[in-house]
């Protein structure tokens, strides 16, 4: 399972990275990491980054730690949604998987809505 873990890290700094315009260089320079740290994790050649290392990239990518770190698939929409910064928060973080679960059908429902009414030609 940890092995598992470990090969999505550099998957996701990538993927990230990407959806945010960012290179490898402008990451280091937004963690204050050496740039060959960075190129290490994303290709997979670090397979045990340390923690802060870890927070200072999540910090810097606007996500939590455990994004990351999970294989779970079909979240990057939500992370990157500016609403959703508020749920970043250390709170965030302490609440139980089912309540997290529970927030994200929330915000799904919500866009659901929000687009059904875009596509209807109905206003906000």
């Amino acid at each position: 399972m940890v092995g598992q873990v470990r090969a999505h890290v550099g998957e996701r700094i990538m993927e990230l990275m990407d959806a945010m315009g960012l290179s490898q260089a402008d990451l280091a320079r937004e963690t204050n990491l050496p740039a060959a740290t960075i190129s290490r994790i994303v290709s997979g050649q670090r397979t045990n980054p340390r923690l802060e290392t870890l927070q200072r990239i999540a910090r810097a990518l606007r996500v939590p730690v455990d994004y990351l770190c999970s294989s779970r698939t079909g979240q990057l929409d939500e992370l990157m949604d500016p609403e959703m910064e508020l749920f970043f928060s250390s709170e965030w973080h302490c609440l139980p998987e089912d309540e997290k679960d529970w927030v994200r059908r929330v915000i799904r429902m919500v866009r659901e809505r929000r687009d059904g009414r875009r596509t209807d030609g109905g206003g906000s």
